[in-house]
């Protein structure tokens, strides 16, 4: 009797004893539990902040919306970090099919840049506005960008001398030429046609500022009241109407596919609407060939196309 009592009281404190076990080891996966949710929890909360300030640095301090996309490839490395740098090739298109476009052309305009010691930037997107054809407004405030960093010299835009805006479809063909005899060093401003393909532009002429300020305001004013009028017509109208001395710049470098220095596609005159909407509707047709351009004139500077 006395032999099955001890064996019963044995057993009995074995399940006191695993059970006071089981608690405390439940306990510690408990704190375990907590201490992890804690650590997720101020791991999460971080990675809002940084997403909280990576989102207000590329705002405020860019000043470049998320919409965007900034391609920059930095060839000049003039000595003196004061020297204000000579030009700078801005290729810009709204998103989309057009950007695809852009890609092919890049190629070749990215190549030049680098022979001639020139920074290049691609931007693909909206500076201004939220539909796709309020990239026809993307002249306007790439302008006063750089305007500003011309102004400001603690500005994250550098500062130049020249800027030359090229749409999507235009691509420099000649890379022994000098793009800045396209423009007299006494002119504003010097563009192909109307449908400004082809924009050079002079930043230190004394009257470019009351245009930049004229062409923001029209283009602010055409956004709040939702007309259709786009980028370019604001650009040309401002233009004519204030009597600007502008260059066209000579008709054999860049006429159309024809140019000697700059190919670009012209819309046909029986085609209505804009040319980015042109371009959008037969995008892969121009993508090829401009392929087929963009190949030869490789082949024929080669190896200047390749990234080394």
């Amino acid at each position: 009797m006395w032999r099955i009592f001890q064996v019963g009281r044995s057993r009995a404190f074995k399940r006191i004893d695993s059970g006071r076990n089981d608690s405390i080891i439940a306990r510690n996966w408990r704190e375990r539990g907590s201490s992890s949710r804690s650590i997720f929890s101020a791991l999460s909360i971080l990675a809002i902040v940084l997403v909280s300030l990576s989102i207000h640095f590329a705002v405020d301090l860019l000043g470049r919306p998320p919409k965007i996309s900034w391609d920059w490839e930095w060839n000049d490395f003039g000595v003196g970090s004061g020297r204000m740098k000579r030009l700078l090739i801005v290729q810009e298109s709204g998103p989309g099919p057009v950007a695809d476009i852009m890609v092919v052309t890049s190629r070749l305009n990215k190549a030049y840049a680098r022979k001639w010691g020139h920074d290049y930037v691609k931007i693909t997107g909206l500076l201004q506005g939220n539909e796709a054809w309020h990239s026809t407004y993307n002249k306007v405030q790439i302008l006063r960008l750089a305007l500003d960093a011309k102004d400001k010299v603690s500005s994250a835009f550098p500062s130049y001398e020249f800027v030359i805006m090229l749409g999507a479809d235009a691509v420099i063909v000649d890379l022994d030429y000098d793009l800045q005899q396209m423009i007299p060093k006494e002119k504003m401003i010097a563009i192909n046609d109307n449908d400004l393909s082809v924009v050079f532009l002079n930043l230190s002429h004394l009257k470019i500022r009351a245009l930049s300020q004229q062409l923001s305001y029209e283009a602010e004013k055409s956004l709040r009241e939702s007309t259709t009028r786009d980028g370019n017509n604001i650009f040309i109208s401002l233009l004519n109407a204030s009597g600007t001395k502008y260059d066209h710049i000579k008709i054999s470098l860049i006429d159309s596919l024809a140019g000697k220095v700059i190919k670009h596609f012209r819309k046909p005159l029986n085609e209505g609407g804009r040319k980015d909407d042109w371009l959008k509707e037969n995008s892969q047709l121009i993508s090829r060939a401009l392929e087929q351009i963009v190949d030869a004139v490789c082949y024929q500077f080669y190896p200047k196309c390749e990234v080394i």
